[in-house]
């Protein structure tokens, strides 16, 4: 990692020495630490501070709609998608998006219930928080984390989940299954996801033309 070699070089320090001392000595964050430490010194210049009307404009305070503990905390509002972007989509097209985006987005979905269930896998990492605010973002929810299965069909059996389908929140009542396929191995750690869709299709007479 440069960071790393950054720190021994400042030390002098051979090449296989422990970094952690080195970096609290420096005061330097590790590198997901500082993304996470600029992102939140942007967001809070933006709210009370000297910051450009453009991010201004995308910094919106959460507003319970009644009594919670979480009430009296300072919580913001994840730009949704503009109305533009939504506009821009076909009346009666679905938005799907399925990849592996590398992040665990856990267990339970405390905070978070409007974009995903309560069955993922492990503890939240940063790349699983990425997927959960890129779902907020997009007007989204994250679909394996709404069905309740076995381990093998969560999973695969290898107690790791990275790969999501994420379907257009209000169309999920149009999803009645997501799961592993079990015993087809894509790639190292990868197996097959699939969900079942059920969509209405509507068969529009051709008018007969008079002659």
């Amino acid at each position: 990692m440069i960071q790393n070699a950054a720190a021994r070089l400042v030390f002098n320090l051979p090449k296989f020495s422990h970094t952690t001392p080195l970096l609290h000595s420096l005061h330097w964050l590790e590198v997901a630490a500082r993304i996470r430490f600029k992102t939140l010194m942007l967001a809070y210049k933006a709210k009370n501070g000297p910051a450009p009307s453009y991010l201004k404009a995308l910094v919106t305070s959460r507003t319970a709609p009644r009594l919670l503990r979480s009430t009296s905390t300072a919580r913001l509002v994840p730009p949704s998608l503009r109305e533009k972007e939504k506009e821009s989509i076909p009346t009666g097209e679905r938005v799907v998006i399925g990849a592996d985006f590398n992040g665990h987005v856990g267990e339970g979905n405390t905070g978070d219930e409007e974009v995903m269930g309560k069955f993922g896998v492990k503890e939240r990492n940063l790349e699983g928080q990425l997927v959960v605010d890129f779902a907020k973002r997009m007007d989204m929810g994250v679909v394996n984390t709404y069905f309740q299965k076995r381990e093998e069909h969560k999973s695969g059996g290898r107690r790791t989940q990275v790969d999501y389908i994420l379907f257009s929140r209000g169309n999920l009542k149009e999803i009645s299954d997501c799961k592993v396929v079990v015993g087809e191995s894509v790639a190292r750690q990868h197996r097959m996801v699939v969900c079942r869709m059920t969509l209405m299709v509507f068969i529009v007479p051709h008018a007969w033309k008079k002659r």
